[in-house]
């Protein structure tokens, strides 16, 4: 007799139960989680700052669009919106000059709908203003699951979105790209220290590798690898001057890489070049969630900079993957995956699918699943798995670094219709269509 497929309800929840405390709960997981928002507004965002002051007033979250460098404001809350910050926003906006004002809420009253319509209306094409609804749902006593959309975009943002991204495709950059780059910006001395650092980075060996940004110049992020323990501790950008942008949060990630014990030794450790300090003072009044950048001439133009990085550098890495030997098997390690890949195995080219739909079949959250497979050897057809809305996920990565390949462009050569960059829902598989796709190969 064949085994009996149980098959959960899905159930919405309210955002206070996912989240108790606007400030303490909600905006720590929105800094943390901000390919969730990218990929709902279509944006690259780089969140870094919570809490942020405007006069006396404090916003909850500031950040950029990647790819433009556009300034992006958050603010948040965690009931239906109204008019404090409905007047909040537009005060914050005013404060910060933002190009991008996001509000987040449950839900939004249809007055405070329509004076963000009239806002996008009435302001020019460089000033947006989006409404943001966040829902929660789980299956039985699953993991919650968040669901943001859209409830205001600025007028014909979706096709502003397709224009850009069909820009970028194509447009990573290199290392050949890079250090042209970094030379034009910067004096020679500089230049050659960091590529002196980009150098040492590299000789550490396996797990120490490199990212290329597709932002508007060169950029570059280090990336540092040992079992499931993933840090990218620095990056390059040259938009606008060379900077240095010392990642903290992508080191310390609430503890789950490197403990806040390490970060304060790695601030005794380089606290004293030049930038540094600040940078250290700044990410440990909001947790570490911060990735302060700093102006590469004088760092480094510093006598000894480059090695006292590199050196402190070489010490991450070996703590890196130390944690990773020493860490006990988590609940996600030990959740059995084998249904996932027999799932995933069975999206035939021309086909594709959801993370959350995939979650529903194996008894997961999409969240826990999505990180499964950024790191999953054994999970075939990545690139077949989108968003609800049928775009490639924001926070998509190959489980190998060194892979390239452009997952939206290799859709459309399996026969996948990605006009504007969506895939078509007339090719999208379903739950009960997946399921029985397995049950015939199986």
């Amino acid at each position: 007799m064949d085994e009996e497929i149980v098959i959960g309800r899905l159930r919405s929840v309210p955002a206070r139960e996912v989240w108790r405390h606007e400030a303490l709960d909600f905006t720590p997981w929105l800094l943390d989680n901000a390919d969730v928002l990218s990929e709902v507004i279509g944006l690259d965002l780089e969140l870094d700052t919570a809490e942020h002051a405007v006069g006396d007033f404090s916003l909850d979250l500031i950040g950029r669009d990647r790819i433009s460098g556009d300034l992006v404001i958050v603010e948040n809350q965690l009931e239906q919106s109204d008019h404090t910050h409905l007047g909040q926003i537009m005060t914050y906006a005013g404060g910060t000059d933002a190009a991008h004002i996001v509000w987040v809420a449950p839900s939004f009253r249809p007055e405070h709908r329509r004076a963000l319509e009239w806002l996008n209306e009435r302001t020019d094409e460089t000033t947006r203003f989006f409404a943001v609804e966040v829902k929660a749902v789980r299956i039985g006593d699953s993991p919650y699951a968040p669901l943001l959309s859209l409830a205001v975009q600025p007028n014909d943002w979706g096709k502003q979105v397709r224009t850009k991204a069909i820009q970028q495709s194509g447009a990573t950059w290199s290392s050949s790209d890079l250090m042209p780059a970094v030379r034009a910006e910067t004096t020679p001395q500089v230049a050659d220290a960091i590529g002196a650092l980009l150098a040492a980075h590299e000789a550490l060996g396996p797990g120490a590798g490199f990212y290329y940004g597709t932002a508007r110049s060169p950029s570059v992020t280090a990336t540092m690898s040992a079992g499931a323990v993933r840090a990218q501790p620095w990056s390059v950008f040259t938009h606008l001057g060379v900077v240095w942008t010392l990642n903290l949060d992508w080191i310390h990630k609430q503890g789950r890489v490197l403990s806040a014990d390490y970060m304060e030794s790695l601030a005794s450790e380089l606290g004293d070049l030049p930038g540094l300090a600040e940078a250290f003072a700044a990410g440990r009044v909001v947790g570490w969630r911060k990735r302060p950048s700093v102006a590469a001439e004088p760092l480094f133009s510093h006598p000894g900079a480059v090695d006292r990085i590199s050196a402190a550098m070489a010490r991450m890495f070996q703590e890196i993957g130390a944690t990773a030997d020493a860490a006990p098997p988590s609940s996600a390690a030990a959740f059995d995956w084998s249904r996932l890949h027999a799932y995933m195995a069975a999206i035939p080219a021309g086909r594709w699918t959801t993370y959350g739909v995939l979650a529903q079949l194996v008894g997961t959250a999409a969240q826990p699943l999505g990180q499964h497979i950024t790191r999953c050897v054994e999970c075939p057809h990545a690139h077949r798995v989108l968003s609800e809305r049928g775009v490639v996920s924001a926070g998509f990565t190959w489980s190998d670094p060194d892979d390239l390949r452009d997952p939206a462009q290799m859709l459309i050569e399996e026969g996948i219709d990605m006009t504007g960059g969506r895939a078509s829902m007339a090719q999208r598989l379903d739950a009960a269509a997946l399921a029985a796709l397995v049950r015939t190969t199986g």
